[in-house]
Protein backbone atom coordinates (compact mmCIF):
# COMPACT_ATOMS: atom_id res chain seq x y z
CA UNK A 1 0.00 0.00 0.00
CA UNK A 2 1.41 3.66 -0.97
CA UNK A 3 0.17 7.12 -0.33
CA UNK A 4 -1.08 7.98 -3.42
CA UNK A 5 -1.29 11.00 -4.49
CA UNK A 6 -0.05 12.03 -0.58
CA UNK A 7 3.34 13.54 0.17
CA UNK A 8 4.98 11.47 2.49
CA UNK A 9 6.77 14.09 4.36
CA UNK A 10 3.82 16.01 5.63
CA UNK A 11 2.01 13.67 9.05
CA UNK A 12 -0.46 11.57 8.17
CA UNK A 13 -3.35 10.05 10.32
CA UNK A 14 -4.75 6.41 9.38
CA UNK A 15 -7.64 4.59 10.10
CA UNK A 16 -9.30 1.42 9.07
CA UNK A 17 -12.75 0.58 9.27
CA UNK A 18 -14.66 -1.55 11.96
CA UNK A 19 -14.62 -4.69 9.20
CA UNK A 20 -10.85 -3.77 8.70
CA UNK A 21 -11.10 -3.48 4.54
CA UNK A 22 -10.73 -0.46 4.40
CA UNK A 23 -7.94 1.82 5.22
CA UNK A 24 -8.02 5.52 5.28
CA UNK A 25 -4.40 7.92 5.02
CA UNK A 26 -5.28 11.17 5.81
CA UNK A 27 -2.54 13.88 5.70
CA UNK A 28 -2.45 16.85 7.14
CA UNK A 29 -2.50 18.83 3.98
CA UNK A 30 -6.04 17.53 3.19
CA UNK A 31 -5.91 14.75 1.15
CA UNK A 32 -7.50 11.47 1.88
CA UNK A 33 -6.96 7.89 0.19
CA UNK A 34 -8.79 5.16 0.62
CA UNK A 35 -7.14 1.72 0.06
CA UNK A 36 -8.51 -1.88 -0.20
CA UNK A 37 -6.75 -4.06 2.49
CA UNK A 38 -7.84 -7.55 0.90
CA UNK A 39 -7.12 -6.41 -2.42
CA UNK A 40 -4.18 -3.89 -1.91
CA UNK A 41 -5.72 -1.59 -3.96
CA UNK A 42 -6.77 2.01 -4.15
CA UNK A 43 -10.34 2.57 -3.72
CA UNK A 44 -10.01 6.53 -3.89
CA UNK A 45 -8.21 9.61 -3.35
CA UNK A 46 -9.58 12.87 -3.36
CA UNK A 47 -8.65 16.65 -1.44
CA UNK A 48 -11.38 16.96 1.46
CA UNK A 49 -10.26 20.50 2.26
CA UNK A 50 -10.48 22.01 -1.16
CA UNK A 51 -8.26 25.19 -1.05
CA UNK A 52 -7.24 24.75 2.20
CA UNK A 53 -4.62 22.49 3.92
CA UNK A 54 -4.97 20.63 7.55
CA UNK A 55 -7.20 17.61 7.92
CA UNK A 56 -6.93 16.87 11.72
CA UNK A 57 -9.47 13.39 11.86
CA UNK A 58 -11.51 11.12 10.73
CA UNK A 59 -13.64 8.22 11.49
CA UNK A 60 -15.96 6.03 10.34
CA UNK A 61 -19.35 5.87 11.25
CA UNK A 62 -22.65 3.82 10.82
CA UNK A 63 -21.36 0.60 10.31
CA UNK A 64 -18.78 2.03 7.78
CA UNK A 65 -21.05 3.77 5.53
CA UNK A 66 -20.23 6.90 6.42
CA UNK A 67 -16.70 8.93 7.19
CA UNK A 68 -16.50 11.68 8.67
CA UNK A 69 -13.35 13.93 8.34
CA UNK A 70 -12.77 17.38 10.06
CA UNK A 71 -10.03 20.29 9.43
CA UNK A 72 -8.42 23.14 9.82
CA UNK A 73 -11.36 24.86 8.02
CA UNK A 74 -13.20 24.12 10.95
CA UNK A 75 -15.40 21.76 9.12
CA UNK A 76 -17.19 18.34 9.82
CA UNK A 77 -17.62 17.06 6.42
CA UNK A 78 -19.32 13.70 6.19
CA UNK A 79 -19.17 11.50 3.32
CA UNK A 80 -20.54 8.59 1.58
CA UNK A 81 -18.19 5.50 1.57
CA UNK A 82 -19.87 4.25 -1.37
CA UNK A 83 -19.87 6.73 -3.53
CA UNK A 84 -17.77 9.09 -1.99
CA UNK A 85 -19.48 12.17 -2.33
CA UNK A 86 -19.62 14.52 0.64
CA UNK A 87 -23.43 14.23 2.27
CA UNK A 88 -22.96 17.13 4.40
CA UNK A 89 -20.98 19.40 6.57
CA UNK A 90 -21.26 21.86 9.67
CA UNK A 91 -19.03 24.16 12.32
CA UNK A 92 -16.53 21.68 14.18
CA UNK A 93 -16.66 24.54 16.84
CA UNK A 94 -19.48 26.48 17.16
CA UNK A 95 -19.41 30.43 17.33
CA UNK A 96 -15.69 30.60 16.60
CA UNK A 97 -13.09 30.09 14.21
CA UNK A 98 -10.33 28.11 14.77
CA UNK A 99 -7.14 29.96 15.59
CA UNK A 100 -5.26 27.25 16.95
CA UNK A 101 -5.53 23.06 16.66
CA UNK A 102 -8.83 21.77 18.39
CA UNK A 103 -8.27 18.62 20.49
CA UNK A 104 -11.02 16.32 18.78
CA UNK A 105 -12.08 12.75 19.76
CA UNK A 106 -14.92 10.23 18.24
CA UNK A 107 -16.56 7.44 19.34
CA UNK A 108 -17.93 5.06 16.97
CA UNK A 109 -21.71 5.44 17.90
CA UNK A 110 -21.29 9.37 16.28
CA UNK A 111 -20.09 11.22 19.85
CA UNK A 112 -17.83 14.31 18.97
CA UNK A 113 -15.77 15.79 21.07
CA UNK A 114 -14.00 18.78 20.48
CA UNK A 115 -11.77 21.60 22.47
CA UNK A 116 -10.31 25.04 21.14
CA UNK A 117 -7.10 25.80 22.76
CA UNK A 118 -7.48 28.64 24.93
CA UNK A 119 -10.58 27.23 26.29
CA UNK A 120 -11.33 24.96 29.35
CA UNK A 121 -14.52 23.27 28.31
CA UNK A 122 -15.51 20.33 25.91
CA UNK A 123 -18.21 20.59 23.96
CA UNK A 124 -19.60 17.12 23.02
CA UNK A 125 -22.58 16.50 20.90
CA UNK A 126 -23.34 13.63 17.88
CA UNK A 127 -23.01 13.70 14.31
CA UNK A 128 -26.54 13.26 13.94
CA UNK A 129 -27.31 16.73 15.17
CA UNK A 130 -24.53 18.54 15.45
CA UNK A 131 -25.85 21.69 15.75
CA UNK A 132 -26.99 20.47 19.70
CA UNK A 133 -24.07 21.19 21.80
CA UNK A 134 -23.25 20.19 25.56
CA UNK A 135 -20.49 21.73 27.60
CA UNK A 136 -18.29 19.51 30.02
CA UNK A 137 -16.36 21.47 32.50
CA UNK A 138 -12.79 20.91 32.97
CA UNK A 139 -10.60 21.83 35.67
CA UNK A 140 -7.88 23.09 33.52
CA UNK A 141 -7.23 23.03 29.78
CA UNK A 142 -7.26 19.68 28.34
CA UNK A 143 -4.68 18.37 25.64
CA UNK A 144 -5.81 15.19 24.84
CA UNK A 145 -9.02 13.84 24.69
CA UNK A 146 -10.88 9.94 23.75
CA UNK A 147 -13.40 7.94 23.94
CA UNK A 148 -13.91 4.69 25.78
CA UNK A 149 -15.26 2.05 23.12
CA UNK A 150 -18.69 1.98 23.78
CA UNK A 151 -18.68 6.01 23.93
CA UNK A 152 -19.86 6.17 27.41
CA UNK A 153 -16.85 8.41 28.94
CA UNK A 154 -14.51 10.47 27.80
CA UNK A 155 -10.88 10.99 29.27
CA UNK A 156 -9.30 14.19 29.06
CA UNK A 157 -5.61 14.67 30.06
CA UNK A 158 -5.26 18.03 31.83
CA UNK A 159 -2.43 20.65 32.05
CA UNK A 160 -1.98 20.76 35.64
CA UNK A 161 -1.34 16.50 35.30
CA UNK A 162 -4.93 16.03 36.10
CA UNK A 163 -6.63 12.77 34.12
CA UNK A 164 -10.48 13.55 34.54
CA UNK A 165 -13.08 11.18 33.00
CA UNK A 166 -16.72 12.00 32.34
CA UNK A 167 -20.11 10.15 32.02
CA UNK A 168 -20.80 10.93 28.10
CA UNK A 169 -24.64 10.30 29.22
CA UNK A 170 -25.09 12.26 32.32
CA UNK A 171 -22.74 14.90 31.62
CA UNK A 172 -20.57 14.79 35.01
CA UNK A 173 -17.20 14.28 35.58
CA UNK A 174 -16.98 10.63 37.38
CA UNK A 175 -13.24 10.44 37.89
CA UNK A 176 -10.53 12.55 38.51
CA UNK A 177 -6.44 11.38 38.99
CA UNK A 178 -3.69 13.23 39.55
CA UNK A 179 -0.08 11.03 40.46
Amino acid sequence: LGLTKMDANIDATMLFSADSRLLVAADSAGHIAVWDVPGSRLVTNFVANPGLTGLLGSRFLKDGSVLLSWGEDNLVREWDTTSWKELKHWPLIQGASLEHYPRCASSSQGLIAVRQTGTKGVQLFEASNPLIRRELAAPTWTSAITFSPDGTALAGACEDGTLAIWDTRKLERIASMHD
